[in-house]
């Protein structure tokens, strides 16, 4: 349960500590303890840097342009106060404070008992050094802490009946860095009561601080916070995405890319300040792609690119710049073609073989397969694995096969979705994996769109798409398709430094095909001639040119 921490309880723990630390040893302790306590993987406890903290408590103070000291702060998540530090230290520093009255009000919340002393030794230190008195502070009633779980202050059922409830004109931090698969059932049941409005059960938990944080701000408030970037492209975060829609509006985006901002976590994050209310048409944002473009952050020097509104939507956040004329173009899967995804035996190792090991079979049980590796760009000529395909039609062959599954046969057994322990899960789209039609893996570092004439059964890893339109091919192959993907897809790293593209079945079916896609025979018919001349020659940079411009003209 959330608490609020009276001034008494407060002073008692500030005169029971006897702790003499610097703020780094403080800091340092407070990581330590959290490590060793598994709290970095379940309570998502990472230090932010103390440039990176500067940087956003200034662009807060920009964005919301009021002076330090007289806007009310709330960090949700002090750990061990490095926010409610960087904040006083800077107010002190620019308006040279000399009365506690002055000082900046300040809430923060802590799950931790350890975090929450941690905070305040780190404000009793800071004011100490500037001859400030803590204790004159909180019986002010300018600092106010709480412990327990943040997400319960302020929750749209008991904000207006808690006495826990607060308003702050900016909530600023970082919060929790915990995957979906790390949080309990029941918790995500919480969540579930607390925040509908943002709910899903594959949603990240630092999801809900933005929810949280709608809850206790001002009308005029800002939130600023470091968080992980993949909210604004993935699947699972359109209920995320169409809550900050209609609550929360980004004034600025400072994309980190993969640059290593925490030390004992690796992470795709991003700086974003959003408001409760829309400023202008165009939101302020700047990507920082090597050390070099992260230093500009932490020295406040770079240039920001001004990103007009219509590019972020509940369908995700674009701030990349693709040529193309939407208003012209209609979805792939709108066309009428459908993206499947490649067969996953509960078992791998039990039905998926290299070439040659199930010759002995007969071939009513075996199928050519093709994995995510054995897929050539352009055309795939011969599978890359074999398939041990026993269904329920053909059954009566299974003996055969039982000496191969015999070691697995617990384990299939205990499935429980067959009415025979050996048979493949049943799929409505077997028959379409006979025909030539598109493969390619859903994670790769370059668009590897195939024509498969191999007719393999597809695998996991891999999608097909149940067409064989050269036309289609080529357009997936192009500069304009990579360019699309690489401002559109999730991925793994930076794509532009060795990263990977995750090809999910649901940026596929989005892509967009030119109105005339089947109605212009001369522009298919120029782009079918070179996909022609590439699958039978091989890629090469004149054909890869030629083909780039037919595919332009075939957008304009």
């Amino acid at each position: 349960m959330h608490y609020f921490q009276d001034t008494k309880h407060m002073l008692d723990l500030i005169k029971k500590s006897k702790n003499h630390c610097s703020y780094d040893e403080v800091n340092e302790k407070y990581i330590e303890g959290s490590i060793e306590l598994g709290r970095n993987k379940y309570q998502g406890v990472v230090a932010t840097p103390d440039d990176i903290i500067q940087f956003m408590i200034e662009l807060s103070i920009k964005n919301i342009d009021k002076n330090i000291n007289e806007i009310r702060w709330y960090d949700p998540c002090s750990g061990s106060g490095k926010f409610p530090y960087g904040i006083l230290k800077l107010a002190i520093n620019s308006l040279e404070i000399v009365s506690e009255a002055d000082l900046p009000e300040i809430f923060f919340s802590e799950i931790s008992e350890d975090g929450y002393l941690a905070t305040l030794i780190n404000i009793k230190n800071i004011l100490t050094d500037s001859n400030l008195c803590i204790e004159k502070y909180i019986k002010l009633g300018r600092l106010k802490g709480f412990l327990g779980d943040a997400l319960e202050v302020n929750t749209s059922k008991t904000a207006l009946l808690s006495s826990n409830n607060i308003l702050a004109d900016v909530v600023i931090g970082n919060p929790p860095y915990v995957r979906s698969n790390f949080i309990d059932k029941e918790y995500k049941l919480k969540l579930k009561r607390l925040y509908p409005e943002v709910f899903n059960s594959n949603e990240d938990l630092y999801a809900y601080f933005f929810s949280n944080a709608n809850n206790i701000l001002e009308k005029d408030g800002i939130v600023c916070f470091i968080s992980p970037q993949s909210f604004m492209r993935k699947k699972s975060s359109e209920s995320f995405r169409g809550f900050l829609s209609k609550n929360l509006h980004p004034l600025s985006v400072i994309d980190l890319d993969e640059n290593k901002i925490f030390e004992n976590v690796s992470i795709h994050s991003v700086i974003i300040c959003m408001g409760k209310k829309i400023n202008n048409q165009y939101i302020d944002y700047y990507h920082a792609l090597d050390g070099v473009d992260l230093k500009n952050v932490v020295n406040n020097s770079m240039s920001y690119k001004k990103i007009n509104r219509s590019s972020i939507s509940i369908d995700g956040w674009f701030f990349s710049d693709v040529d193309i004329s939407y208003s012209r173009t209609k979805f792939l899967k709108d066309f009428g073609f459908k993206i499947r995804s490649g067969i996953r035996p509960s078992i791998k190792g039990a039905y998926v073989y290299n070439i040659g090991e199930l010759e002995n079979l007969k071939n009513e049980i075996k199928r050519n397969a093709v994995d995510a590796k054995g897929i050539k760009k352009w055309c795939t000529q011969q599978n890359s694995k074999e398939l041990l395909f026993l269904i329920e039609d053909n059954s009566k062959e299974h003996s055969e096969a039982e000496i191969l599954l015999e070691k697995y046969k617990k384990k299939l057994i205990g499935n429980g979705t067959k009415n025979n322990w050996m048979s493949l899960r049943s799929c409505s789209y077997y028959d379409e994996m006979t025909k030539d039609k598109i493969v390619y893996p859903d994670i790769s570092k370059e668009l590897k769109f195939s024509l498969d004439k191999s007719k393999s059964f597809v695998l996991d890893g891999a999608f097909f798409i149940d067409t064989d339109d050269l036309v289609l091919l080529g357009i997936l192959n192009s500069q304009l398709a990579l360019d699309y993907f690489k401002a559109r897809c999730t991925s793994l790293g930076n794509v532009e430094n060795k990263g990977r593209l995750r090809l999910k079945k649901y940026f596929i079916e989005q892509f967009p095909l030119p109105q005339s896609f089947y109605s212009d025979q001369m522009k298919r018919s120029n782009i079918i001639k070179l996909v022609r001349e590439i699958t039978e020659c091989g890629e090469s940079i004149d054909r890869l040119a030629a083909l780039n411009n037919q595919v332009n003209e075939f957008y304009i």
